[in-house]
Order: C-alpha cells, then sequence, then structure tokens
C-alpha cells in the first residue's frame, strides 16, 4: 500500500482559488499535519505541475475547464514518470456519474462529494498516512 512521507507535497488541482485555498487550509489546519501544498487551475496545468514536482498525492476537482477530471486522469496514465500517483476526486456528481472510475483508473484512491470539509478531506487521505503522522486520537482502528 502506498503510504505518504512524513512531509508530503500534495497537488491541488481547482478552477476556484477560492475552493483551492480552502482545501489546502483545511489540509494543513489539521493538528498534527504538515504538507506542502502546490496548486493548478487546470488539467493541463496540473499535468505540468505533476511532471514538475512529482507530488505524492492529487486532489483533482472532477468538473475542470477545458479538459475535465476524466481526461486528466487518461493523460496522466500515459506519462510513465506520474502514472502512479494517488489521485483523490472530489465532485458535486452523483450517484452513476463516477461509480466506475476506480475501476477504470486505480490511482483514483477516493471520491469525495462535495462540498468539501476538512474531515472528508482528511477521511480521504488517512490510509496513506503513516500512523506515526496522524494527529492524537485520530489512528485508525487495528485490523486483526
Amino acid at each position: 500500500m502506498f503510504v505518504l512521507p512524513p512531509k508530503p507535497t500534495l497537488l491541488v488541482i481547482e478552477k476556484s482559488r477560492v475552493i483551492a485555498q480552502h482545501l489546502a487550509a483545511a489540509v494543513k489546519g489539521k493538528r498534527g499535519f504538515s504538507a506542502d501544498i502546490i496548486s493548478a487551475r487546470t488539467a493541463e496545468g496540473g499535468l505540468k505541475e505533476a511532471r514538475e514536482r512529482k507530488p505524492d498525492l492529487i486532489f483533482l476537482d472532477w468538473m475542470l475547464p477545458p479538459l475535465h477530471g476524466e481526461e486528466f486522469l487518461a493523460e496522466q496514465s500515459r506519462i510513465p514518470e506520474i502514472a502512479s500517483i494517488p489521485v483523490l476526486v472530489y465532485s458535486a456528481l452523483e450517484g452513476r456519474a463516477l461509480s466506475d472510475l476506480r475501476e477504470f483508473y486505480p490511482v483514483v484512491k477516493a471520491i469525495i462529494p462535495k462540498p468539501l470539509s476538512s474531515s472528508k478531506l482528511f477521511e480521504a487521505m488517512r490510509p496513506y498516512l503513516k500512523t506515526g503522522d496522524l494527529p492524537p486520537g485520530d489512528e485508525p482502528p487495528r485490523q486483526g
């Protein structure tokens, strides 16, 4: 299983600066967690940042202009140096629109429904964090 390093680099691909800032603040504001946040406002910009910075995890807004999330994922899969970077997709779409996404794109690790909250974002990231990096009281349940 993929595990984020102690201070991961997260790429936020979001058309709205306000939402991107909210997402960054939500992730950085989690007690005991630290991350470097980079952002892009388009899928093309996200691909460029991913190639240059090699983030540990990507947050992807599904409804990006002019290329939407699926086009980003298709391009990502064609670029060997970024093809395996895990992606957390978020969207206001519900139901079948995104239900098969993880089957077609294994790098998609979670689909987070909007509206976004810090708890939803962190819970989606949580499986990829080392247990020692979780804030006190946030340890995952032990599997026995």
